[in-house]
């Protein structure tokens, strides 16, 4: 059931009606069940980030990739994360780390280093 309530609190609310606090508890319930579900971590991250709680949006993210370090995806959302918080030491660092993942990504070598 908590694999379901992920997928519900993602799709439904967060992209339908954005009923973002209901996302949140949709999504904190099942974090209970599914403790290392780096998908959890990745949503609620997206959530309060668009709340516009950048930072810790952005520590549930770097949880997400904590437990799943070689997701290519993560690390452009944390990249990004960086970019806006004017973090860019930390966001050159994280998107050489995605290079390492997915050499010759042409968006990710495009990207200004402002480290």
């Amino acid at each position: 059931m908590p694999e379901k309530r992920t997928w519900h609190g993602r799709n439904y609310l967060y992209f339908g009606p954005r009923d973002y606090a209901a996302a949140l508890a949709e999504l904190e319930d099942a974090r209970r069940s599914l403790p290392n579900d780096p998908r959890i971590f990745e949503l609620i991250g997206f959530i309060l980030r668009r709340r516009g709680q950048q930072e810790e949006g952005l520590r549930n993210l770097e949880q997400a990739l904590e437990l799943d370090p070689r997701s290519y995806d993560i690390m452009q959302q944390i990249a990004l994360s960086y970019e806006h918080l004017r973090r860019y030491p930390e966001e050159a660092a994280i998107l050489d780390r995605a290079l390492t993942i997915v050499p010759n990504d042409v968006a990710t070598e495009c990207c200004p280093r402002r480290g």
